[in-house]
């Protein structure tokens, strides 16, 4: 059945560190069984980008898109909702950063894509990331040559003013984003907002990212204490995952370095500071949901 589906769809780049949204939904036990469906990137990553390129959208029916995906309408609920994860949107290189535009019309890119999805609700997800260490890892990529020769400001990239324009392009379609930072703490929260209300994911995926960053037994601990704890209030459900990050902190859970020409100490002082003012301009904007700790 394909009556009346409704989407979440993820845009972002692999620099973001929120690619395993994707993964961590479509690993969770307790979704199939809820009505949600993650069908696998691969199936549609490289077919809906042409579905925007012209000068107009080509909408596509709820049905066209699940034979697109690779899902059985036969085992779909008529109240399904389905998770999709796109990185062409922000990543390709014409559009991550050309002559130092940061995600250049991607107002103009997201509207279209609406327009695919006409007939049904869609939300919007994004994880935001300090700029510096989102550059220095697409700088490393060696996938945008341009970076050479118009070295981007990771001090022009504004998650609040870029937010500003999307949600002006697609003023009927609500946002959730969240600090790449926060992740270890927020994952949960997160995971619940890609779903329908009411749906809810197991521990196992709930800590997910905060169990990469951990050895395994404190992996294992931590799955433990707050599979013993469900009603732990969320503020005191970060404090326990510091501890544990502290104690059992991963050998190789490290910050990597800022590898791009210029920086400095000093401007990476500067940007936190830039960071975390971006952040308490993106809390007020209208029709955005920040999680974070």
């Amino acid at each position: 059945m394909t009556d009346d589906l409704s989407y979440t769809i993820q845009i972002g780049t692999d620099f973001d560190l929120g690619q395993d949204l994707v993964w961590t939904l479509k690993s969770d036990p307790l979704l199939p069984s809820s009505n949600v469906s993650v069908p696998r990137p691969k199936r549609y990553r490289k077919t809906l980008p042409d579905l925007v390129q012209g000068s107009e959208a080509i909408a596509i029916t709820n049905k066209d898109f699940v034979t697109m995906a690779g899902l059985d309408p036969d085992k779909l609920d008529k109240h399904q909702h389905i998770f999709l994860s796109l990185i062409d949107p922000m990543q390709r290189e014409r559009y991550f950063c050309p002559a130092g535009d940061w995600f250049y019309g991607l107002g103009e890119r997201l509207a279209k894509y609406r327009k695919v999805f006409a007939h049904a609700p869609v939300k919007f997800m994004m994880s935001l990331r300090n700029p510096a260490p989102l550059l220095s890892d697409a700088w490393t990529s060696g996938l945008y040559t341009g970076l050479d020769v118009v070295q981007p400001d990771p001090f022009e990239l504004r998650w609040c003013d870029l937010l500003s324009d999307l949600r002006a392009h697609v003023p009927d379609t609500p946002f959730v984003v969240w600090p790449a930072e926060d992740s270890p703490f927020v994952w949960g929260q997160v995971l619940r907002a890609a779903i329908r209300p009411g749906v809810d994911v197991s521990v196992a995926s709930e800590l997910y990212v905060a169990t990469q960053l951990m050895n395994e037994d404190g992996g294992a601990r931590l799955r433990s204490y707050l599979e013993a704890h469900p009603s732990m209030p969320a503020d005191l459900r970060a404090r326990v995952i510091t501890i544990f990050l502290k104690r059992f902190a991963h050998e190789d859970a490290v910050e990597s370095d800022i590898l791009f020409p210029g920086w400095t100490d000093a401007l990476q002082d500067q940007m936190e500071k830039h960071y975390a003012a971006d952040l308490d301009k993106v809390r007020t904007i209208d029709g955005v949901t920040l999680v974070s700790i």
